[in-house]
């Protein structure tokens, strides 16, 4: 007899949450449109699936084959539509070409074996109980290899993002590129409660009862995540990121050249200029002032500095910080000010780059420095060159 349960209340509510967190996207322009239709299209999906498994909760599934059949290839379209989303979110990957189509194979597969299944003139009703289970394994199987799958390649996408974009840029894009990261390893939960899923499922050979609800609710959870994000940060679910072109291939030198006269410079530069306080900073412009190529410039970090752009930069900045927040000159300033005017973009990224440096918060740090203020002094700010502002002095003289 249907009734109303917990479960289908709460799958009720990420349905009707997904709807209309699927219009409010849908109305907006702007940019990334391909990301956001792609996103509204997931949302769109998703906001079905839970319907269908809050009315199964409840004792009112869906009779009709045909129906059951065109809800349940909806699940093949989770994977898809998520790496689509993702994808378009990066700079020289929102591009889609014609063979891409074939992300939607296991979809059509499924729509395939459904009509195969409704038309055959061979297949009755006993014949369909009788491979009911069969056709439910097969189902759950390929559903976990896809979700996998598409999560791994997600991650690695994201990753290789990850991996240029700190060679190359150490600003205000990092909130954003944290959004990223984040959307991305939701999915990578889910597929991971997927794997959970499989494997109880192998090694019992049925389905438990709970793991019913265990993937409808993953899914109710990714819905709550993203509006949740949406409320907070919208910038986050649709970033615009970008990157600087890609430089023509440069020739190979001779010999390996001596990077520790380009280093010394680099150094001197980042001490005396601090083009690190510019938030937008990036290799090409670095490069630019030193005279160097972006290549050689990236050696140099690397092997003179020992890290990427993005560590180097962000360390000067961490350095610029602490400096601050242990001058009792400064105490008047807040955190978030003394870190905006050390080059970061945001409180986040502050707070995160500061604690992953130093392992432990600016806040922290400054009630920790000024405890120590009867033992040690801080060096009084001095002019810097170039635009006058006052530069602290990076060491700890003892009083």
């Amino acid at each position: 007899m249907p009734s109303l349960t917990l479960p289908s209340v709460v799958l009720l509510i990420a349905a009707l949450h997904s709807v209309g967190l699927a219009i409010l996207l849908g109305r907006r322009s702007g940019e990334p449109r391909k990301a956001r239709g792609f996103l509204v299209g997931l949302l769109a999906v998703m906001a079905v699936l839970l319907t269908d498994m809050a009315f199964q909760f409840s004792g009112m599934p869906l009779t009709s084959v045909a129906a059951m059949g065109l809800v349940g290839s909806l699940w093949f379209a989770i994977g898809p539509l998520y790496y689509g989303y993702v994808r378009c979110l990066i700079p020289e990957r929102a591009a889609w070409e014609p063979e891409d189509l074939v992300h939607a194979l296991p979809w059509v597969l499924q729509l395939f074996v459904v009509a195969a299944i409704l038309w055959s003139p061979v297949v009755d009703s006993t014949t369909l109980e009788a491979g009911g289970k069969l056709l439910s394994f097969s189902f759950t199987s390929l559903y976990f290899l896809q979700t996998v799958t598409y999560a791994l390649a997600t991650v690695w996408l994201v990753r290789g993002y990850n991996a240029r974009y700190r060679q190359e840029v150490a600003g205000s894009a990092d909130d954003q590129l944290e959004g990223l990261n984040r959307l991305t390893w939701l999915f990578a939960v889910y597929a991971g409660m997927m794997t959970v899923n499989m494997i109880l499922v192998l090694a019992r050979g049925s389905v438990l009862q709970w793991l019913d609800y265990f993937v409808p609710l993953a899914l109710a959870a990714i819905v709550s995540m993203i509006g949740y994000t949406m409320l907070r940060q919208p910038g986050l679910v649709l970033p615009s990121l970008t990157l600087p072109e890609r430089p023509g291939p440069e020739p190979e030198p001779a010999s390996s050249p001596d990077l520790t006269p380009h280093a010394q410079a680099l150094r001197e530069l980042m001490e005396t200029e601090r083009p690190y306080l510019d938030p937008e900073i990036r290799l090409a412009g670095l490069a630019k002032r030193l005279g160097l190529s972006e290549r050689l410039l990236s050696q140099v970090l690397a092997d003179g500095l020992g890290g990427s752009f993005y560590d180097v930069v962000n360390g000067y900045r961490v350095d610029e910080a602490k400096a601050r927040l242990a001058d009792p000159a400064l105490a008047h300033q807040t955190v978030l000010a003394i870190g905006l005017d050390a080059g970061f973009s945001s409180k986040a990224s502050f707070n995160r780059v500061f604690k992953a440096q130093t392992g432990t918060t600016p806040s922290a740090y400054r009630q920790s420095a000024s405890s120590r203020v009867p033992t040690l002094a801080v060096a009084p700010l001095s002019p810097a060159s170039g635009d006058g502002a006052s530069k602290p002095v990076r060491k700890l003289v003892e009083s």
